[in-house]
């Protein structure tokens, strides 16, 4: 069993090891022994005026005229007056090097040499303040006083007449002689000029007239010539600041290009939802995952990144390279570019002003609930669908839904009294009328109008049919049953795949349990290959290879094929199905009309209605389809019923027969309940589109017409329109019937050519209309397809995800149109300037 250390234990480690290096360290020799030391010989000007002060600047001071130290937060380093700053420089004339030795006390000067002017001008004025020192020594009171005088930290700053706080980078306090110098006059001031200059000599030390003493030296010629003069050199030589400065910059220029690099790669993955690490994180290794794998391809041909990759990379701990997808690079560039997309999502949303939302859930592949929020708003050229996120739910009621979208909208800024249009599937804790989700929402804002999902009515409306009866539940079972036995044997699968190549059609799909219409893609391939299946299973039930019990499945299958009955029903499902599969995919178009929409449901209600009195129709393609023309009742022995003695003078019961029955039973039960179940949906679109629909009759309708229905819509939108649509509306209609519009999407067209021609402050509220019609959710489709996405995103290798990279991840690879147009490069600029300044230089 391995035994660990306690706190205890390791705290005694740590100590020892630390008196151990101190005992090093104090054994060891000092750099500077190895050296000969030459140091500048002081001046005692310190010495004199350290003992007796100048008789001008004793003067009497109190502490209340001192100046009130500025809220600035001052940083600097503790102030060591022994520590001394070493310069090595050449001597031209003897060639040989020597140390010289500078005080960081500007006090302590004496001669000024030029190495020391050069040394102070690469460094600059900040080392010498000292903000730090104990200002307390340096109190003063003159005779007629009360109170001390001192030194302030506040005399290190002026403010001018802007309000702006300025440092005086100028100002140099001298801790030994407890005075203040100028440092740029320390520096250049002759000999003859510091007897002058207080500032440059011996110091000043008179704190209560310092503040107008000390704004009279800064504007001083003297001082601005002296300032100009330290500016020309520092500039000529050179500073240690503008070295590291021109460093920074080209390790800035040089990490811009790689991360350059880095970000496509990102870009690229994120948005095909593809998974950026693998089980190494070496380049060069096959399992280091789509993240290096690409960067290396990249490389073969980008000769700077290939230097790069073959300076910096698999170099181990402690080398920079911005290769490994473990660390935070791709996080906090994933994070950011997201987050990017998001704000301009949001901010279309608000410069749209009206919008819808449709929400939705699903479990994801660790079981969390995952709930998808799709917002449709209108921009200038036309109606747009957008994922914003993924929400995880641990509760299911109306009322908790309702609080998750409530809580976003809020967080993000979003005006709820703009929502005009919620669209959910007909789930009761989302479409209920009482507890659900759209009347929670509709309590907050009465106007957010409630539009069932087209899409999933379609469902509904395809999975109460095939439930109506009890042939059309036996239908579907013998459909699905059929793909499962040929699927559960390879051979079996090729046996039908051979024989359907030369008919160039599909092989049997399985039924989509959630998207009803796609059984169309079952139903087609079964009935355009129907005898070459027929001739398959018919070949295995004869084959003594196979099992007694595939061979009895394939002749139950067999059998059934060849009814009557079969036949008649894969025509008819065929036929229905191939409706429901166009008109659905219409239906998913994220440019959908409310009145486009409402024109493909009654059309298609119009089909099935159609379809009612053709049963015979489908009685001659199931015939011909099965090669049967019997019923299976007809052909069966009828069974008797036995008559008792009392029951002398009855009729025989009186039966249909197998023709009507099949129809009465099976056929109109199916028709009936597709036509009710439309009518149904049609009604919850009603109100709504009586609302809009004159507008794709706008430039064929009278000007009383239009009238009427601009007045009937400022009812249901007072909040919304001015009392002048009617007359905008006429005059609008009078300018459009210039033009011709298509057929297709009209109403989108008259809001783009509103657009287009910057009509929109001559028609204010033509414009406001065509934006609350256009926003109105239509169907669930881009709630459907965030689920695709989500699949592809959190799959079983990354179910460990975190549920803020899963929603940065999944508005990447969804809405991956923006971002491939977003610019990166100032996210690109940020990171390399701050990682840029982490480097070891």
């Amino acid at each position: 069993m391995k035994k660990y250390k306690s706190g205890w234990e390791k705290e005694k480690s740590r100590r020892e090891a630390e008196a151990k290096l101190k005992k090093v360290v104090a054994g060891s020799k000092k750099v500077t022994d190895f050296f000969d030391v030459v140091s500048e010989p002081k001046s005692n000007i310190a010495e004199t005026t350290s003992c007796r002060p100048n008789a001008t600047a004793l003067r009497p001071s109190t502490s209340s005229d001192c100046i009130a130290e500025p809220h600035i937060n001052i940083v600097s380093s503790e102030p060591n007056l022994k520590t001394k700053s070493s310069n090595v420089a050449e001597d031209e004339t003897h060639g040989v090097k020597e140390t010289i030795q500078h005080d960081m006390d500007v006090g302590c000067w004496g001669g000024i040499s030029d190495q020391l002017r050069d040394y102070c001008c690469q460094i600059g004025s900040l080392e010498f303040q000292h903000l730090d020192a104990d200002f307390s020594t340096s109190e003063t009171r003159i005779t007629g006083d009360i109170f001390k005088r001192r030194c302030s930290k506040s005399l290190f700053w002026r403010e001018q007449l802007n309000g702006e706080i300025v440092k005086r980078e100028w100002f140099c306090y001298s801790p030994s002689t407890k005075k203040l110098y100028c440092f740029f006059c320390k520096l250049f001031a002759s000999d003859s000029e510091k007897i002058m200059l207080q500032l440059a000599s011996v110091g000043y030390g008179d704190w209560k007239h310092a503040p107008r003493d000390l704004a009279r030296h800064e504007s001083s010629n003297k001082h601005l010539s002296y300032l100009s003069t330290y500016f020309f050199r520092r500039a000529k030589k050179g500073s240690i600041c503008k070295d590291l400065e021109e460093q920074n910059e080209s390790d800035r220029k040089y990490w811009c290009k790689v991360l350059a690099r880095v970000l496509s790669v990102i870009k690229f993955l994120s948005s095909r939802g593809l998974a950026f690490r693998g089980s190494s994180e070496r380049v060069g290794s096959p399992q280091n995952g789509n993240f290096l794998g690409i960067l290396e391809l990249l490389a073969e041909y980008d000769t700077f990144l290939a230097e790069h990759i073959q300076k910096r990379v698999n170099k181990g701990k402690g080398h920079v390279s911005y290769f490994s997808s473990t660390v935070g690079l791709c996080e906090e560039f994933i994070d950011a570019i997201a987050t990017k997309v998001l704000h301009i999502i949001i901010s279309e949303i608000k410069q749209a002003k009206y919008y819808s939302v449709s929400v939705d859930s699903t479990p994801d592949i660790a079981n969390v609930d995952q709930l998808t929020i799709i917002f449709r708003y209108v921009l200038p050229d036309g109606p747009v669908e957008r994922f914003v996120k993924f929400m995880p739910t641990r509760g299911h009621t109306g009322r908790q839904l309702a609080d998750i979208l409530l809580e976003f909208i809020e967080y993000n800024g979003i005006s709820l009294k703009d929502l005009r249009g919620q669209s959910y599937d007909n789930a009761a804790n989302m479409s209920g009328k009482y507890k659900g989700m759209q009347a929670i929402i509709k309590e907050r804002n009465h106007q957010a109008e409630y539009i069932p999902c087209v899409a999933h009515s379609l469902n509904l409306v395809g999975k109460c049919a095939a439930e109506c009866c009890q042939s059309a539940v036996r239908f579907f079972m013998f459909v699905q049953g059929l793909y499962v036995f040929f699927s559960a044997s390879t051979h079996r699968w090729n046996l039908l795949v051979d024989a359907l190549k030369p008919l160039k059609c599909l092989t049997i799909k399985p039924l989509s349990d959630t998207r009803w219409e796609a059984r169309y893609d079952a139903l087609h391939a079964l009935r355009k290959g129907y005898q070459a299946v027929l001739q398959v299973l018919t070949a295995i039930s004869d084959d003594n290879d196979e099992t007694y019990q595939t061979k009895e499945t394939a002749r139950g299958f067999v059998s059934s094929m060849k009814k009557l009955e079969t036949g008649i029903l894969v025509e008819v499902w065929s036929c229905i199905m191939e409706r429901f599969h166009k008109t659905s995919q219409a239906l998913q178009d994220s440019n959908m009309t409310l009145n486009k929409a409402t024109n493909l449901l009654q059309g298609l209600q119009n089909f099935i209605q159609l379809l009612r009195p053709q049963f015979q129709t489908f009685k001659g393609r199931g015939q011909a389809l099965s090669g049967c023309h019997h019923y299976t009742e007809e052909i069966s022995r009828k069974k008797r019923r036995k008559v008792g003695l009392d029951s002398e003078g009855e009729s025989e019961d009186t039966s249909l027969d197998p023709l009507s029955r099949f129809k009465v039973d099976s056929y109109l039960p199916i028709i009936d309940q597709i036509l009710s179940s439309m009518k149904t949906r049609l009604e919850a679109y009603d109100g709504l589109q009586r609302k809009f629909s004159f507008l794709i009759e706008l430039n064929t309708m009278s000007n009383c017409k239009i009238e009427a229905s601009a007045k009937s819509l400022l009812q249901y939108y007072p909040d919304d329109l001015e009392e002048s649509l009617p007359e905008e509306m006429i005059h609008f209609s009078t300018l459009i019937k210039q033009h011709h519009f298509n057929s297709e999407c009209k109403e989108i067209q008259m809001f783009k050519f509103i657009n287009e021609n910057e009509f929109a402050h001559a028609f204010p509220n033509v414009s406001v209309v065509f934006k609350l019609y256009l926003c109105l959710m239509i169907s669930n489709c881009s709630g459907e397809r965030s689920f695709s996405a989500l699949k592809r995103v959190k799959n079983h290798l990354r179910s460990s995800m975190r549920q803020k990279r899963l929603n940065s991840l999944a508005i990447l690879c969804i809405e991956n149109d923006i971002l491939q147009k977003i610019d990166t490069d100032d996210i690109i600029k940020s990171f390399a300037l701050s990682k840029s300044r982490k480097c070891v230089i």
